[in-house]
């Protein structure tokens, strides 16, 4: 498009060109944060910071079960390294990313509860990969926090400890009474407590990304409503491979009606809890006495909860992890009540008010910067445990196996029902892919355990004539 501009007595010619949108700064993430951008809007993230509006590198998602982050709403996107793809598979609870993938996810408040209108912008944080330099087969994820302005001009990145903050809503409407809520921003090193990737770190196993896999997006695309979310993320360059949704399991919010509240609650557990108590998080035997696991996707049984016994009970007598049709005795309901929502002025810089800040640690959970109840969820399982059958007498705080209809792997341990246990000569051989034997330890009557040490795959079991295959993840 040309117009004149007149110079005197020369016409000169003006040219408009629809401006460039700046790419997206990717950086070699490090424990040494001045390599990273020191602000948000110096990531290149978004190209126009008054509108929010993000590059179009970025491939925006969403979950079924949202972790719990005391109200705060939530965006997420991803950006793959450019012609890199993620390996599908709908079975999976855990991708393999290319180096270089950044996952942002954005923080928002209302400040009236339930009005969209007066949502503004809190934090952002940013979780990047690299291949590790001592071994060319591990990754090391990164994690990044920057934190707003009050007027959303900019984010700064935290680039020491954690840093804390207050800010004032209203429930009840602008012209009433306001409320405190406490925040944290998390350090790098925070970040690491959830997205840890070495095999020693506080007895925490390989974890990285929590929330990407096929039940937390199996649902209808939220840019795209017409088609299912696994489907557009295919159809974005996201994956290598076209996903079958109806092969993927689906996990469901634990306030969405429409859907089984069983699968709700345990969807909503294994957000908020499976990151520490599963597969890849505490090694076994180190959560209050059990080997506890909140694992819940394709490929591991549904998590048991009920009849096990803890080894303390905080003050509740007669207490069990979960105690069918008695939620007032069950442990996991409770420490997720436990809260220290308000906020009493101390007079105190926010980085030395302690007495504030720092969560119920020995007894609430999830233990980490959470300082409301979940009252929706706390509501709904309180559904789902008072309408739960008690199970027969535990072993050693597992179910008996006699109260397994067939065979069940839980944290490596194999389950066998009654009535494959009661068969004389009873064999069974675990093999991998490439038809190795696996070497199986037989624990007791029906409870066999696989080594930790097995590495994530395909194995085929038999058991006596009996054969199915399980991937372990």
């Amino acid at each position: 498009m040309y117009r004149a501009m007149l110079f005197g007595a020369v016409i000169l010619p003006m040219v408009f060109l629809n401006p460039v949108e700046a790419a997206f700064k990717r950086w070699v993430p490090s424990a040494d944060l001045t390599t990273a951008p020191q602000t948000i809007s110096a990531t290149g993230f978004y190209t126009n910071i008054a509108t929010q509006q993000v590059t179009s590198e970025a491939v925006y998602f969403e979950v079924n079960s949202a972790l719990w982050s005391d109200h705060a709403k939530k965006k997420r996107w991803i950006i793959l390294p450019a012609g890199q793809k993620i390996t599908y598979n709908d079975t999976t609870d855990f991708y393999v990313y290319p180096a270089g993938t950044f996952f942002i996810k954005n923080f928002y408040h209302e400040t009236v509860p339930g009005d969209a209108s007066t949502q503004r912008i809190w934090e952002t944080r940013i979780l990047v990969n690299k291949t590790s330099e001592s071994d060319a087969t591990h990754q090391e994820w990164f994690g990044y926090s920057y934190r707003w302005k009050r007027n959303g001009s900019d984010a700064d990145l935290v680039k020491g400890d954690a840093e804390r903050d207050t800010l004032h809503f209203y429930p009840n409407g602008l012209g009433a009474a306001s409320k405190v809520r406490k925040w944290e921003f998390p350090s790098s090193q925070n970040c690491n407590q959830c997205h840890v990737t070495g095999a020693d770190y506080f007895d925490l196993k390989t974890r990285s990304v929590l929330g990407f896999f096929p039940a937390q997006q199996n649902m209808p695309a939220p840019l795209q409503p017409a088609i299912n979310q696994l489907i557009y993320l295919f159809n974005k360059g996201v994956f290598n491979l076209q996903p079958d949704p109806a092969k993927a399991a689906r996990w469901y919010a634990i306030d969405d009606e429409s859907a089984p509240l069983d699968n709700r609650a345990r969807a909503y557990i294994a957000a908020n809890c499976s990151g520490c108590h599963g597969a890849r998080g505490i090694e076994n035997g180190l959560i209050e006495g059990q080997e506890l696991n909140y694992d819940f996707h394709t490929g591991t049984p549904a998590m048991e909860f009920r009849d096990r016994y803890l080894t303390y009970d905080y003050g509740i007598d007669n207490s069990k992890l979960v105690v069918a049709g008695a939620p007032e005795k069950s442990i996991i309901l409770h420490r997720q009540k436990l809260r220290k929502p308000d906020y009493v002025p101390s007079g105190l810089p926010f980085a030395d008010d302690e007495e504030n800040f720092d969560p119920l640690w020995s007894q609430q959970m999830p233990p980490l910067a959470v300082y409301e109840e979940d009252t929706t969820a706390v509501r709904f399982l309180t559904q789902w445990i008072s309408g739960m059958e008690p199970l027969p007498a535990s072993i050693h705080g597992h179910r008996a196996p006699s109260v397994f209809q067939k065979p069940v792997l839980q944290n490596r341990h194999l389950y066998l029902p009654a009535d494959l246990v009661s068969k004389p000569g009873l064999a069974v051989q675990v093999v991998d892919v490439s038809g190795r034997k696996v070497a199986v330890e037989k624990m007791g009557e029906g409870v066999y355990r696989l080594a930790a040490s097995l590495p994530r795959g395909l194995y085929l079991f038999k058991v006596g004539n009996l054969s199915f295959t399980h991937y372990i993840f």
